[in-house]
């Protein structure tokens, strides 16, 4: 989950060890656990929240009386911050200084001796010798510093730090003696500083958290709050967890602060000939405080009595008190307010901490006893540590206490359903319940291409997955398929539209020609939902064709209110395979819109209204499929279905309209329209067969003019140089030639025939030119002769899937749903429609428009019929073969499209902030029902009708409930539009 702070198996480590001391406080016949294992309802849940918190406020006090805040000072500061209505401040000053004292010069023994021997004068009784034993020593100097330290904890109101109460404070001077001649003070000023000041609010603690009245905790989750999701997400519990953050990261600057500073200067005291004094250790403090027990507990009890009533309130020792939790009415809630622990168990609880901290205080005086008050670390100082260790372990218990409210609820939600919810499951279950709730289901964006009652001719779909994806999966299609990856077609909401005959739809393919479509229009509305943790969604649209059929597939975006503006186009035939990634840009919704261009200036909020309003008319995509065969049919005046067989015709037509432009007025038929199928296709088959002679006959006329121009060459050569340098020029591979090899030629590694030797050196240049410029221009010829002999014919094979001849395809699936017919439809003012509608009810602001646009193109196409298809990146040339091919079909644009489809798709995205299981447990939110939400705003939009005509009459009811404000229904209940309506 997004939010996830939960460390388990520390948690339950904690856990284990404080179980120990529970059952110790309590009596022997208790038997309080985790709340996981007793049976309780969700309103419980809130109850420990509560009073978790509250047992973590006391916890807070205890430890902050030990800072000395007494009861009378926790009142009057309350108090004052009530009456001001200014903030409680509790600070942390300190200041520390040091003078110089004296230098001193020390002579330090090494361990080490030497002697030496002298001799005295002679005397009666003879000559003697004197021996001395001498020590070695080291010279040193040592800087002698008085150094003084300064601190207190004062409470004020306000700004007026002059007036604070002091909690405790100490002041103490300590001689430190150092080898170098710089303050320690100035050491230590390198790294934290001398004066130092640190400050946390109680604001909240005094004014909200405790009721001064009675001295009690009073921490409360507002229920009723729109803003409360659960027991853990909420406003009050965020401020709870706010405050001992911040007072974590003043405890923490405290306990640098004794490690830094005071532990610090103690370590610079480094005599010459003394070990160091003092030399306090304030980390075994750390072993001392593991012992201090944590009374928050999420724990529960299967009880039915109220067995520590007698109990007092107030913990021993204790300044602030634990009231028992608001009894409700009924029997059922009272019966389970029993399962949590009461007033009572908790202030036992709350005793025992007050004692073992109490028992390490103890332990702390013991290793800093009173004679060391005078030093510079004291059993004061070393308390104040212990309370901010104790402080941090605090703040971690209760946040982990209220992380397990909320792990609690994630387990429990996957122990029902069996499984941790994937995306992909609530995209499985979103199909299934939009057919039972929605009259008119979202059908399969998968299309096949066909004429009535004839065989598809293949199919267009847009897809879940990359292109990567499709193309592995394929090639191991023996390998388990991935379950957490979905597969197939997308659903869209599906309606025909009508176009009125006044105002068709058209296509422009160049500057100078527009097509009219008069095919069929469909319009789709596609919802997608994603989750902010998720992996990216990709989608691409798959395009296949079958053996010897084709189609014309072009891409694009409508532009006004009649018009398709294309960007990519392909010719899909002979078992081609197309995929297209769609890359999905997600716009701001309109609220979050109006939100930013609050502040701009008048030039600015128009520029962006402007830009916005492109974005969203630029966001309808267009996918228009062409039918090549019916096209041909009409252009070249043959009944309808009559190229259906023909399919050495239907591909010698393309390659003329395409490879060599020839005019249609060549190839239709002209003669009567009486006539029978066979004389018109016999006709128009020779009109191909002339057309076709000529263009081989002009290819024979190129290649004899090149082989001329061959020879020719062959014949200058043989005036310049001889019959044995042209025939060492012509190439030939004779090994018998006597030419080859001769004085004026010597054939290179690479073929090509170096000149060594001329008369004169012009003539040599001239001959070495003209001998270069005959062999470039019959390469030339060459190469001329194999593109225009070289016919591909491209006979593609490759795995095909196409819809069943016999079942219907979506397509004639939502022409066969009854619908409104509905005259011209503007398809570039649905986005602001859509718009607007999610303005008015999506009270989320999660449903975006979605802007659609294509990636690199791929193609899988076979060579020939007894080879492999291949994938191969798109080619540019790709686009203007269709668009020749168009403009030949139409005649220019004279001639309308009518074997045409266009698929218009308005995409839009429901965008939740938190992945699928942080969705339901920490946001509270049931995904279905906003997404119910969504469909229906979209779907009303597309299909033109009020959104209770969408829904099933089993449903209507319930939704009614849910959405009062989209579907008219009474507010009595509404959770999502009760604050709108």
């Amino acid at each position: 989950m997004k939010y996830s702070e939960f460390d388990e198996s520390v948690f339950r480590k904690d856990v284990a060890m404080a179980v120990k001391t529970v059952k110790r406080v309590m009596d022997v016949d208790r038997n309080p656990n985790l709340a996981e294992s007793v049976d309780h309802t969700y309103e419980n849940k809130f109850d420990m929240s509560e009073q978790l918190t509250n047992t973590s406020i006391i916890a807070a006090v205890n430890i902050l009386q030990e800072f000395g805040l007494t009861s009378d000072i926790l009142i009057a500061a309350a108090d004052n911050g009530n009456k001001s209505k200014t903030a409680t401040t509790l600070r942390f000053q300190s200041k520390q200084s040091s003078e110089f004292l004296k230098e001193e010069n020390v002579e330090i023994d090494t361990g080490k001796t030497y002697t030496t021997t002298t001799k005295k004068k002679s005397t009666f009784f003879g000559t003697s010798n004197k021996t001395v034993v001498n020590k070695m020593v080291r010279k040193a100097k040592e800087y002698h510093w008085n150094v003084h330290v300064e601190w207190q904890l004062g409470l004020f109101s306000g700004n007026d730090d002059k007036a604070k109460t002091i909690l405790q404070s100490r002041k103490t001077s300590v001689v430190i003696v150092t080898q170098r001649n710089e303050s320690p003070t100035i050491s230590i000023a390198r790294r934290k500083g001398n004066n130092q000041c640190f400050d946390v609010s109680l604001t909240w603690l005094l004014q909200q958290a405790i009721d001064t009245s009675n001295m009690a905790a009073a921490f409360k989750i507002d229920r009723s709050d729109a803003k409360t999701k659960t027991p853990r997400r909420n406003e009050q519990t965020d401020a709870a967890l706010e405050w001992f953050d911040g007072m974590t990261r003043w405890c923490k600057e405290l306990d640098e602060f004794a490690q830094t500073n005071l532990q610090g200067l103690l370590t610079l005291h480094n005599p010459v000939d003394r070990p160091p004094q003092n030399q306090s250790h304030l980390r075994s403090v750390f072993s001392w405080c593991d012992g201090v027990f944590c009374p928050v507990l999420p724990f529960m009890e299967d009880r039915h009595d109220d067995s520590t009533a007698s109990i007092p309130d107030v913990a021993h020792d204790g300044i602030i008190k634990i009231t028992s939790q608001a009894t409700t009415t009924t029997s059922a809630s009272q019966d389970s307010k029993s399962r949590l622990l009461s007033s009572g168990d908790m202030n036992q609880l709350l005793n025992e901490q007050i004692r073992s901290i109490q028992e390490a205080k103890a332990k702390i005086r013991d290793a800093f006893p009173a004679k060391q008050l005078a030093k510079l670390i004291s059993a004061q100082e070393a308390t104040v540590v212990m309370m901010c260790v104790q402080m941090n372990r605090l703040r971690k218990q209760h946040q982990q206490a209220l992380s397990y409210v909320e792990e609690m609820l994630r387990q429990q939600l996957i122990s029902a359903i069996g499984k941790s919810i994937q995306p992909q499951d609530l995209e499985q279950f979103v199909r299934y319940h939009n057919a039972k709730f929605l009259n008119r289901k979202p059908l399969p964006f998968c299309h096949s291409i066909r004429r009535p009652d004839y065989s598809p001719e293949g199919l267009v779909s847009i897809e879940h997955g990359s292109v990567d994806d499709v193309t592995a999966t394929r090639k191991n299609t023996n390998d388990e398929k991935d379950s957490d990856r979905m597969e197939g077609p997308i659903e869209t909401m599906c309606r025909k539209v009508v176009q009125h005959s006044a105002s068709p739809l058209h296509m422009p393919i160049n500057a100078g020609t527009t097509l009219q479509l008069n095919g069929d229009t469909y319009l789709h509305g596609w919802m997608r939902h994603h989750f902010v943790t998720d992996d990216a969604q990709e989608f691409h649209i798959a395009a296949r064709a079958r053996q010897f059929s084709s189609f014309i597939l072009i891409i694009g975006n409508m532009a006004g209110p009649n018009q398709l503006n294309p960007k990519d186009a392909i010719i899909v035939q002979n078992k081609d395979e197309v995929f297209i990634p769609l890359l999905l840009n997600d716009l701001p919704t309109s609220k979050e819109f109006k939100r930013a261009v609050k502040s701009l200036s008048p030039e600015q909020l128009r520029f962006a209204e402007a830009f916005r309003g492109m974005q969203l008319e630029s966001s309808v995509f267009g996918i228009c499929i062409v039918q090549i065969k019916p096209q041909l049919e009409k252009l070249l005046n043959l009944p309808d279905r009559a190229l259906t067989k023909e399919m050495e015709l239907t591909n010698s037509l393309m390659d003329l309209f395409i490879e060599y432009q020839v005019p249609s007025d060549l190839l239709s038929y002209s003669g009567p329209q009486s006539a029978a199928l066979n004389e018109k296709l016999a006709a128009v088959k020779s009109h191909v067969a002339n057309v076709m002679s000529v263009i081989e006959c002009e290819k024979v006329k190129q290649v004899e003019e090149q082989t001329k121009k061959a020879e020719m060459s062959k014949q200058m050569m043989y005036s310049r140089f001889g019959s044995n340098s042209l025939a060492s020029s012509s190439g030939s591979d004779d090994d018998d030639d006597p030419s080859y090899g001769s004085v004026e030629y010597c054939e290179r590694g690479d073929g090509a025939m170096d000149l060594f030797e001329c008369e004169e050196e012009e003539e040599e240049e001239e001959c070495c030119d003209d001998y270069m410029s005959m062999c470039m221009d019959k390469e030339m010829a060459i190469e001329d002769e194999t593109n225009i002999i070289q016919e591909e014919g491209d006979q593609m094979d490759g795995n095909q899937e196409s819809a069943s001849d016999d079942q219907p395809s979506p397509t004639e699936a939502a022409t066969m749903t009854p619908n409104p017919q509905i005259a011209t439809t503007n398809f570039t003012l649905i986005p602001k429609l859509l718009d607007a509608a999610v303005d008015k009810y999506d009270t989320d602001h999660a449903l975006r428009t979605t802007i659609i646009k294509t990636q690199e193109w791929k193609r899988k196409r076979q060579a020939n019929l007894l080879t492999k298809p291949k994938m191969m990146d798109y080619d540019s040339s790709e686009y203007q073969k269709a668009m020749d091919l168009l403009d030949a079909m139409s005649r220019s644009g004279s001639l309308t499209m009518d074997a045409t489809e266009l698929h218009v798709i308005v995409a839009m995205a429901h965008c939740f902030e938190n992945d699928i299981m942080g969705t339901i447990i920490q946001d509270n939110m049931n995904p279905i029902e906003k997404l119910e939400r969504s469909t229906l705003l979209l779907g009303s939009t597309i299909h033109g009708v009020a959104p209770q005509k969408l829904v099933a009459s089993s449903d209507l009811s319930r939704l009614e409930k849910r959405f009062p404000l989209m579907l008219g229904g009474s507010t009595t209940g509404a959770a999502d539009d009760a604050t709108v309506a």
